[in-house]
């Protein structure tokens, strides 16, 4: 029986062998499909690359939309309507150095920003003017955006990705679809977007129109639609993620033919070892731990039709330029869970297991001025223990969780049932009672508005996008 359940193992490791060398074989066929371009002559003086936490360096990655219709075929308008072309959408995907984390930044392409001189790819320079972000394109390529983001945030770029339409489209086809939910119906003739009220999974074409649309989804601003791209990028990052994708070489295979023949890059990241690097960072990502953020903004007093960065939006970039998250992250529990309870939510019973006197109620007001609910004082019984302890009912178990942390405890004590306790959770006071609490970040619900919240939002946390 062994030997033949070990022959079925052996011919399963084998045609998985082969399977994979025949898409590795593929994969670095379709990425030579990719068009590479070299810009670091272009960029001049540059900030320095943060080197990171020992576990490795983090990515900086420069993600453009191109909005050319050159080659992009019929149905997404002609060249001579648009004079230059723009980049249509920029975010900025910062992936931690322990790749446990990453944040997506949309650039809003109306922000008003010193623009810098950029060196076009025929030598020639484009002088700085003070002028709309998505400009940059424009004037110098993928080289320009990249200087001028650098410039403005001190945040080193390692790579950069253009997308145009047909690989934008390519790629939803390939994952087969990706679910979007509008708060409204939606018919627009001129995008052709004709979507229900709440969850449809949409093809490529519904998915750019989607993502596009301004006349007829949210308040018609950039800002609005970016709410919708993130939305959505959220959406494929669930889809992608939990299919596995990125264990897959059948399905890294998929995305990259989908794209290739659409996609610009730097050289390092356009080859099959670069491609490899990326996917094998980007392994560990779940949905609740890649954010999708808009950089802060406020109105440009001297123009409402722009958009200038704030003080916050210096914050965001001080962040990432110190590998940390922005906002600080939500705290988590022994096993990595975030708290999801508010103290003041948290009713306790505060029993002394120790010989001082009036030490409960000592420390019941020392948690309550850290804002949990006291219900009663009093001495412990002896089966509780003499160890400072958080026991709590099975109903009460994520309430507890908020103390226990509070406390710099790694587990909460499930109490017997027969324990008759009137809040559900008991503390237990001994001798080894921490000098002080630890400090708490509630995971707190995204917010819904028609631009997001401002803090941004998870993967996991998406709702509905503004119709």
């Amino acid at each position: 029986m062994f030997a033949k359940f070990a022959k079925i193992m052996a011919s399963g490791l084998i045609a998985v062998t082969v399977i994979s060398g025949f898409a590795l074989s593929q994969l670095a066929s379709a990425i030579g499909a990719i068009t590479t371009e070299d810009i670091s002559n272009q960029l001049g003086e540059r900030p320095e690359k943060n080197p990171g936490p020992e576990i490795g360096a983090p990515i900086n990655i420069l993600l453009i939309g191109s909005d050319t219709r050159k080659g992009q075929g019929s149905g997404y308008g002609g060249n001579s309507q648009f004079s230059h072309q723009l980049s249509d959408t920029n975010i900025l995907v910062h992936i931690a150095g322990d790749r446990e984390w990453a944040t997506a930044v949309s650039i809003p392409r109306d922000t008003a920003i010193q623009m810098p001189d950029c060196q076009k790819s025929n030598g020639s320079i484009s002088s700085g003017y003070y002028g709309r972000f998505n400009e940059a394109f424009s004037r110098g390529g993928a080289a320009c955006v990249v200087k001028t983001l650098e410039q403005e945030t001190g945040i080193f770029i390692d790579h950069f990705m253009i997308v145009d339409f047909k690989g934008f489209i390519n790629v939803v086809d390939a994952v087969g679809g990706v679910e979007v939910c509008l708060t409204n119906a939606v018919n627009d003739k001129k995008s052709k977007l004709n979507l229900p009220k709440g969850i449809s999974t949409v093809s490529g074409k519904q998915a750019l129109a989607f993502v596009r649309a301004r006349g007829t989804l949210g308040d018609g601003s950039d800002l609005s639609r970016i709410r919708r791209q993130q939305d959505f990028l959220a959406s494929l990052v669930k889809k992608v993620t939990s299919a596995g994708t990125l264990f897959n070489p059948v399905k890294v295979l998929n995305i990259v033919e989908a794209v290739a023949g659409s996609l610009t890059t730097n050289p390092e990241l356009g080859s099959l070892d670069g491609m490899k690097q990326l996917a094998f960072n980007l392994q560990n990502l779940k949905p609740s731990t890649v954010r999708f953020i808009t950089a802060p903004f406020a109105t440009d007093p001297t123009n409402r039709a722009r958009v200038i960065f704030t003080s916050k939006t210096q914050e965001l970039w001080s962040s990432l330029r110190e590998d940390k998250e922005w906002p600080k992250p939500p705290t988590k529990d022994w096993n990595g869970n975030f708290l999801t309870v508010e103290p003041n939510s948290v009713y306790v019973s505060v029993l002394n297991a120790t010989s001082t006197n009036g030490l409960a109620s000592k420390k019941a007001n020392e948690l309550s001025a850290e804002g949990f609910r006291i219900v009663k004082t009093d001495n412990a019984p002896t089966e509780l223990g003499t160890s400072t302890a958080v026991w709590s009912t099975k109903k009460n178990l994520n309430k507890a969780r908020t103390i226990a942390v509070a406390l710099g405890l790694g587990e909460v004590k499930t109490l017997p049932k027969k324990t008759k306790v009137p809040s559900g959770i008991v503390i237990i006071v001994g001798d080894d009672w921490p000098s002080t609490y630890e400090n708490l970040i509630i995971k707190q619900k995204a917010s819904s508005s028609l631009y997001g919240p401002s803090e941004g939002r998870t993967a996991d946390e998406t709702d509905c996008s503004p119709a």
